[in-house]
């Protein structure tokens, strides 16, 4: 006799084969065997999208249900699905919003306790948007009212209660709109699991999207769970007020709208409201596609078949890893073995987890050094040093683990640090990445494992020296005040000697920017993914010994952290702030070459006077940072 149908997850799929299987991978990536009733609908696609959904669940090992739709509709494809996937709580995903397995427990177990609808917790991807579209954005995620709506969110579950309010969903509406305001809103639970929504790039497309959206809501009946028109202006005001600096978003936030809400009036008056998508990807919505042929019958995917490396794979039977740790080397074979049996029994209690020490084509004796170390050591040699960014992604290919630990290769954690870092990120989901604390040799904390938002100010205080002769000050020394109180917090950017990055995070961000060879991609992967929604952390029960630079030469390394932090500059500052910053570091990298003793104690640990003088007679080789492709 068969149990009960299993909670249902529905994913219509509109010409999505770039972005499918990464949904399904985050999604089903720590789901045990039957645990979700998953179907994807494919309707009226002109692309690959079904065999990418196929695909990816036969790599996964799980059984997914792929249909090929003839009809080009987000509506039609949830009303096949429902028939096949008759099971509660029912989850309605989108097929480019990356859910985590976490995320979809988490609502299944809301509705279970007696929500009758769950959302989850929004992150927007704006990393690969124009400036204007993520002003926009920044603008509308601030606002209180777009914080508490249900819809929007790619992502939402329903419990039968809630399903029966109902019968078919209607045509030309928003799914989620319609379907979320069908109960009170009390009723309704924001889970704090986040998904990943990667929005329209550009302002033209934002206006398609906000146009069908408004057009749409006028035609929704029921509950209304939005702000009326006063409130959101008072909201708008005090928005402002709290925080100026959000004028600009706020601005831009608010043409917009006006101009989407006048163009959806229109519509509606015209009865030319259409539900179509948007290809987010090419920015163009997609031709209507060719009369196609009959339906094809569903099709079910389930082999065990891998698509990573196959060092990577484990068998289906066999759930992922908590963590894998990702090691990269370059000449560190003097040092490493440290570094690698310390990591070794800090996961003596995580079962699965590997160690992936990854080599830049070093030439040394790493075999012989790494021998005997430990059985859950794989070592991958590459033939090319094209820097860590690179190197670091070559591990990341090789784990199908839920997290990855970065630890650099001079770099020795305690015992319990490893365990310290999964317990942080399990009590706060929203953190995506969490960093250890470095420690002296004699225990005290040393701060560069962790650093303060660099802007435009903080090298203006550079530039003038005043970072040197106030250090540690909030006010003057703003990239190093954020001094340690002992207790785990955000950080604005968390140091890559000891840095763990949930997995769908690095992918939905594409991990390390390549474009950094050595030094400053760590802050850029944290600013990044704070500007995405996400709350960097560091830990203090994760503590780790790191000998700083021990991995670069001496005399080399402070002009590659200089060139790092410029091009850090120039991918996260707005233009033309981000080549001003450039060059005060410029400036005042010639300061201290002339007084480089002026630096008080107190703040980080400074450098030399021959270093200074040495980056300064240098300064042509890093003052444009890294570009593309480019080795030092």
């Amino acid at each position: 006799m068969s149990g009960p149908p299993r909670p249902a997850v529905i994913v219509p799929a509109h010409n999505e084969e770039a972005v499918v299987a990464d949904g399904l991978r985050a999604l089903l990536a720590d789901a045990d065997p039957g645990e979700l009733d998953v179907v994807v609908a494919c309707n009226g696609c002109t692309d690959a999208t079904a065999d990418r959904a196929r695909e990816a669940a036969a790599a996964l090992g799980h059984d997914v249900t792929v249909l090929a739709l003839a009809e080009a509709s987000k509506i039609a494809a949830i009303r096949a699905a429902e028939e096949i996937a008759p099971g509660f709580p029912r989850i309605y995903l989108d097929a480019d919003v990356r859910c985590p397995t976490a995320t979809a427990r988490a609502m299944i177990a809301a509705v279970r306790d007696g929500a009758a609808v769950a959302v989850p917790r929004r992150v927007l991807d704006t990393a690969s948007a124009g400036p204007a579209a993520r002003a926009y954005y920044e603008g509308w995620a601030s606002l209180p009212w777009v914080q508490e709506q249900l819809a929007g969110r790619g992502a939402y579950t329903l419990g039968r209660e809630a399903r029966d309010t109902f019968g078919a969903f209607p045509e030309g509406i928003a799914d989620d709109r319609f379907a979320t305001t069908r109960v009170r809103r009390e009723r309704a639970v924001i889970v704090p699991e986040p998904v990943v929504v990667r929005p329209p790039g550009r302002v033209r497309e934002v206006l398609k999207v906000r146009r069908r959206v408004y057009a749409a809501n006028q035609l929704v009946d029921g509950p209304a769970h939005d702000a009326g028109r006063s409130e959101r202006i008072a909201g708008l005001a005090r928005a402002v007020l709290a925080r100026p600096a959000l004028l600009p978003a706020l601005a831009t936030f608010s043409v917009v709208t006006a101009v989407a809400k006048v163009s959806a009036g229109i519509a509606v008056r015209r009865g030319t409201v259409t539900w179509g998508r948007d290809d987010r990807r090419g920015g163009a919505s997609p031709s209507p596609p060719p009369a196609p042929a009959a339906s094809a019958p569903p099709v079910t995917s389930g082999s065990p078949a891998a698509s990573r490396p196959p060092a990577a794979s484990r068998p289906p039977s066999v759930p992922a890893a908590p963590v894998d740790v990702v090691v990269l080397t370059y000449r560190s074979a003097g040092y490493v073995r440290e570094c690698l049996e310390a990591l070794d029994a800090a996961l003596t209690r995580v079962p699965g987890a590997r160690i992936i020490v990854v080599d830049n084509g070093s030439g040394d004796d790493l075999v012989a050094a790494v021998d005997g170390v430990s059985d859950r050591l794989e070592l991958v040699l590459r033939d090319v040093n094209d820097g860590f960014a690179a190197g670091c992604h070559a591990g990341a290919a090789r784990s199908d683990a839920r997290r990855l630990l970065f630890v650099n290769p001079d770099a020795v954690v305690d015992p319990g640090a490893v365990a310290a870092l999964l317990a942080c990120a399990e009590r706060h989901p929203v953190a995506g990445i969490v960093g250890g604390r470095s420690v002296t040799d004699r225990g005290g904390t040393d701060a560069r494992s962790w650093f303060g938002r660099p802007t435009l100010w903080s090298a203006v205080c550079f530039a003038t020296g005043l970072s040197s002769v106030f250090p540690g000050s909030r006010l003057l020394d703003p990239e190093s005040s954020d001094r340690w109180r002992g207790e785990a917090r955000e950080v604005a950017v968390v140091s890559g000697g000891l840095m763990l990055v949930e997995r769908h995070v690095w992918d939905a961000l594409d991990g390390f920017d390549r474009d950094f060879f050595l030094y400053g991609e760590d802050a850029d992967l944290s600013l990044r993914a704070r500007r995405s929604g996400w709350a960097p952390r560091v830990c203090p029960e994760a503590r780790f010994r790191h000998r700083v630079g021990a991995s670069s030469a001496g005399s080399n390394r402070l002009p590659l952290v200089l060139r790092g932090r410029v091009t850090t500059y120039r991918k996260n500052l707005p233009r033309p702030w981000g080549r001003v910053a450039g060059e005060l570091l410029v400036a005042g990298t010639g300061l201290r070459a002339l007084a480089a003793g002026l630096r008080r104690p107190g703040g980080r640990p400074a450098m030399g006077v021959d270093a200074w003088r040495d980056a300064w007679r240098r300064r042509a080789q890093w003052r444009h940072g890294w570009q593309a492709g480019e080795r030092p």
